[in-house]
């Protein structure tokens, strides 16, 4: 679904990216790993074409650097916050089932499927809703474009504790024909959905294998930049 080889990008003499080699299965659920300015979303902007970029970055088998209408129509995004839009619900709704070209009823049994009233809420202005109710409603919004690859940006980094269990639970229920990529710095959300772990680190991949592989680490540590450090320092070691 994904393959990367050389990727780099770079904004003015700082490689955010610099030289990653990555792979994603179909049907993979895979999570980037890292504290904040790791490249991260910046890998992400480039899966979805919206950055120029060194080396070669391939989507469903498409080129992204030559083929981003195509790479987009095959993507489900779900960012860190909803685009800030006036008026209600349903209006949003309409907005960007139009976009995608998605019926409306598709995305509504999305909805449904996610425990979302979607009847009780439609007429609510966007900016009246709780942040769980919004993330639900693009996550449902990505499902019913039917993409065979959902790109997820920090999508629990606004969510209280219950929203970010619940739409949690929703990712879970996804069919393996979709693949999914999510971007965090939360190992709760990552061993809640992942069973395989990218660790981006000064634009690096610091580490690439299954959750199993860190767990014994992770019991053992109390947060991600001691886990992150850890890891770098048995590479270095090896290395050695």
């Amino acid at each position: 679904m994904i393959r990367a080889r050389g990727l780099t990008k770079r904004y003015g003499a700082q490689a955010v990216l610099d030289r990653v080699d990555l792979e994603v299965k179909s049907g993979e659920r895979v999570a980037l790993l890292g504290l904040n300015g790791a490249g991260k979303t910046t890998l992400i902007r480039c899966l979805l074409g919206l950055v120029p970029f060194e080396g070669r970055l391939e989507v469903a088998g498409f080129d992204v650097a030559r083929r981003g209408r195509a790479v987009r129509e095959r993507v489900g995004y779900v960012p860190q916050r909803v685009p800030w839009l006036d008026g209600s619900l349903a209006e949003m709704v309409e907005f960007f089932s139009h976009l995608r070209g998605i019926d409306q009823s598709a995305v509504e049994a999305q909805l449904d499927r996610l425990g979302f009233d979607y009847a009780a809420h439609r007429l609510k202005a966007v900016r009246a809703l709780s942040g769980g109710m919004l993330q639900k409603t693009l996550l449902a919004l990505a499902l019913a474009s039917r993409a065979p690859l959902l790109l997820l940006d920090e999508p629990t980094a606004n969510l209280d504790p219950p929203a970010r269990r619940d739409f949690l639970a929703a990712l879970k229920e996804v069919g393996r024909d979709v693949t999914i990529v999510l971007a965090s710095h939360r190992l709760s959300d990552v061993r809640a959905l992942a069973d395989r772990i990218v660790v981006l680190h000064r634009g690096k991949v610091a580490f690439d294998g299954g959750v199993s592989a860190l767990e014994d680490c992770m019991e053992r540590l109390w947060g991600l930049e001691d886990l992150l450090e850890s890891i770098l320092a048995s590479a270095g070691e090896l290395e050695r």
